[in-house]
């Protein structure tokens, strides 16, 4: 978490990233509205794995696709909270790394 507290009534903005450019422009504008709104930017990131690969996972910590998927959302994640502290200096940014099924 990086910047000042919002106050603990408001929620958050919330804004979801796959590391592609138009998911950061909408960071962007999401850290805009957030500081806007006085609001602390929640930044979230799924690292879905393929139907077929989900069933089969026996053991999901020793999986290199699986590892690679959630470096590639962790990256994402993190160009989008560089992006959005970049845009709004002093927000309050939360990133959120989720897993599942899509």
């Amino acid at each position: 978490m990086t910047g000042r507290r919002p106050a603990m009534n408001v929620k958050p903005i919330v804004a979801a990233t796959d590391g592609s450019e138009e998911s950061l422009r909408a960071v962007e504008w999401a850290a805009g509205e957030a500081i806007r709104y006085a609001a602390p930017l929640r930044i979230v990131s799924a690292a879905p794995l393929p139907p077929l690969m989900a069933a089969l996972q026996i053991r999901p910590d020793r999986d290199p696709v699986a590892d690679f998927i959630r470096s590639e959302r962790d990256l994402a994640l993190h160009a989008a909270a560089s992006r959005a502290a970049r845009t709004a200096p002093g927000l309050v940014i939360v990133t959120d790394p989720l897993n599942g099924p899509s």
